[in-house]
């Protein structure tokens, strides 16, 4: 899951691979009846997180980037940084944009008021969260 999630791997078929396999791991593990309640979210959102990350290229960074457009736009030129294109980017890529994102508005005083409104969506981008990324959407 790592190596995925922080981009040193790719999917390649959403329908096989190490990846799916973790995936349909994890549905089991949600529906065996001796896992504790108080982990159960913990593993749903593990779940979630793999489900984007096997359909990133083919469905959640196209719709991410066509989703959030504007806000990333005003966003990233509010910081006087080139505007990135996530429809393309490998999520590599996508996560170096969004640190380099993170260190300019860190240090950016006063804070533009677009690039803070970007942060929730960029974080949720970054750890696959369903609030920014919807099941709809892959």
């Amino acid at each position: 899951f790592n190596s995925y999630f922080n981009g040193q791997q790719t999917v390649q078929n959403s329908q096989t691979g190490p990846l799916r396999t973790h995936y349909r791991n994890l549905q089991s593990l949600i529906q065996h009846p001796s896992l504790p309640a108080s982990q159960k979210a913990a593993v749903a959102t593990k779940r979630d997180q793999t489900l984007r990350l096997l359909f990133y290229n083919s469905h959640v960074r196209g719709k991410f980037a066509s989703h959030y457009k504007a806000e990333i736009s005003a966003g990233y030129q509010a910081l006087g940084l080139s505007v990135p294109n996530f429809a393309t980017m490998s999520r590599k890529d996508a996560l170096a944009s969004i640190q380099a994102f993170r260190v300019k508005l860190a240090s950016s005083n006063p804070k533009p008021s677009a690039a803070q409104a970007l942060m929730p969506a960029l974080n949720g981008f970054y750890n696959l969260d369903r609030k920014t990324i919807p099941t709809n959407w892959i």
